[in-house]
């Protein structure tokens, strides 16, 4: 028996009865739970990832992994498509990488400091000039996520890049460390190349790839370049350094503080103060800063900066994109085609509410048995909580009529959204309390597809939709008033009809990336 791991999406079929599958999240549990079942239980252990060069932890995982196989041990790379096999002269150069690595971070550390304090007291001298909109725009995605095929971070990305060219005459240029799906083709994109260093030390990696992503514009030409537009990622200042470098107005998109939810929604970070100053370095070199909620302006306000630069703009959709269709074939294809459909798409995140909707279906099939055989429950997506959903649902004993559907692309989104009669946004507030700063990028997406919607009503949420209007708003991680919105609009066709028609209309007067776009430079130039 071989054993397969993926740390990259897969699809089982066509694979050999010999061969055993795990996710890496599985692979993980495995190591503590049943570590001496699998002790030597494999002849060969293939790891499948994205890029070996950006692998964190390859060390360690490649020593575990040797304690799972008799024989051999191969690492898969995705992207390049090598099979590489796990000798000793590998581990012992992994090794090495290791001990080089670990001598020299102080040192990169120390570096970025330097040039952060730098930074942080040079003076831009941008007042008065006028933006050329015949030179081209500077698009900058530097975080370092890999793979990433759908998701909110996507639709954003792609949302604003495809509108650039409505502004601009000169051609978009992107620059990105991977790929990003349904960008279209008249942008001229450019792969990022990060740090190939540090991945066994967290953080260091977005530390130092500042240096990498820096020297990568050394022989640019920003003579045709009208400004630059950076989503804003943890620990870069890669867009704040060329534009005061080179005398370019600056647009950060910015998301919420890293710091803060690295903090509350992941572990807290060990360089906390750099990142902080980070943080505040590329906010305060800003000459525009695009927020999408309210909660994080009064946040960056009460830090010092200057509200007249900072726009709240929500997130929106592209309603030519997310509409639907009089014939859906992947309804009849999943096997929907006389039921009911509620959907949720998400990335199961902490904020998500996943588990409270979960938990809202089991209520609602025991308070009315009968809609066992009417409705279907379809989860899109994958993440940290859909373990969690996925045993409420075996143990209520909802697995027959409930789908996982995993991670499907984004331009596959409307079509599965568009399997469903009721579209589910279970948002859960945060959990120190502070008021909830997101701009689901699912809500417009939902809103858009012209369905019934049930919503949790907090903050910007509870702002964009009306309750009996556009959506049945309920309490937010209330299991209860879930299931009775839920329950409300699948026995009334008209209702979800008519609230989904309404929303749909609300998209396209108020919420497409294209208006989305128009805010931000409209706001630019009454700031010049």
């Amino acid at each position: 028996m071989n054993l397969n791991i993926y740390k990259v999406d897969f699809k089982k079929q066509g694979l050999s009865d010999n061969i055993s599958t795990l996710s890496f999240s599985e692979f993980k549990k495995s190591i503590f739970s049943e570590f001496k079942i699998n002790f030597l239980k494999y002849q060969d252990v293939d790891l499948f990832i994205y890029k070996i060069d950006y692998e964190t932890n390859l060390l360690l995982t490649c020593l575990i992994l040797k304690l799972y196989a008799r024989r051999s041990v191969y690492i898969n790379d995705t992207i390049s498509k090598k099979r590489l096999k796990v000798t000793n002269k590998y581990l012992f150069q992994l090794f090495a990488k290791f001990i080089s690595s670990f001598l020299s971070k102080k040192k990169i550390v120390n570096k970025v400091i330097e040039r952060v304090q730098l930074l942080k007291f040079k003076n831009k001298g941008k007042k008065n000039y006028k933006i050329d909109y015949d030179k081209s725009p500077l698009y900058l995605r530097t975080d370092l996520w890999f793979g990433v095929k759908s998701g909110g971070s996507v639709g954003h990305i792609a949302g604003v890049l495809n509108n650039l060219n409505k502004h601009f005459n000169g051609q978009p240029i992107f620059y990105s460390t991977d790929i990003i799906p349904t960008v279209i083709q008249n942008v001229d994109f450019n792969l990022l190349t990060p740090n190939c260093d540090y991945w066994d030390f967290n953080e260091i990696p977005t530390i130092a790839s500042n240096l990498a992503f820096v020297k990568k514009f050394k022989d640019f030409d920003f003579n045709k370049i009208s400004l630059i537009y950076q989503r804003y990622s943890i620990n870069n200042f890669l867009g704040a350094e060329i534009a005061t470098k080179y005398n370019i107005p600056l647009i950060i998109e910015f998301n919420g503080s890293e710091v803060w939810i690295s903090k509350n929604w992941g572990k807290a970070l060990k360089y906390e103060k750099l990142s902080k100053e980070i943080e505040m370095a590329v906010l305060d070199k800003a000459d525009l800063i695009v927020v999408v909620s309210s909660p994080i302006k009064n946040d960056l306000v009460s830090l010092g900066i200057d509200p007249k630069k900072i726009l709240v703009n929500p997130n929106g959709v592209d309603p030519e994109v997310y509409k639907s269709k009089l014939n859906n074939t992947l309804k009849l294809s999943l096997g929907l085609e006389d039921k009911i459909v509620l959907g949720f798409i998400g990335t199961f995140g902490p904020w998500h509410g996943a588990e409270i909707l979960a938990e809202a279906y089991a209520l609602l099939i025991k308070k009315y048995p009968k809609l066992k055989n009417q409705v279907h429950l379809l989860m899109i997506g994958d993440g940290v909580g859909l373990d969690n959903v996925k045993e409420i649902i075996k143990v209520n004993d909802l697995s027959s009529i409930t789908t996982f559907t995993g991670i499907i692309p984004q331009q596959d989104g409307p079509d599965y959204l568009d399997c469903c009669d009721i579209l589910i946004s279970p948002h859960v507030p945060n959990i120190d309390g502070t008021a909830f700063f997101g701009s689901p990028t699912k809500l417009f997406e939902y809103m858009s597809m012209g369905k019934g919607i049930v919503a949790s009503d907090l903050d910007q949420i509870g702002e964009i939709l009306s309750h009996n209007e556009t959506a049945l708003l309920v309490k937010p991680g209330n299991i209860t008033e879930l299931a009775d919105g839920i329950n409300e609009l699948i026995i009334n066709k008209y209702l979800r009809n008519n609230l989904g028609m309404k929303a749909r209309n609300k998209i396209i007067e108020s919420y497409s990336w294209e208006i989305h776009t128009k805010k931000i430079f409209d706001r630019l130039q009454e700031i010049y």
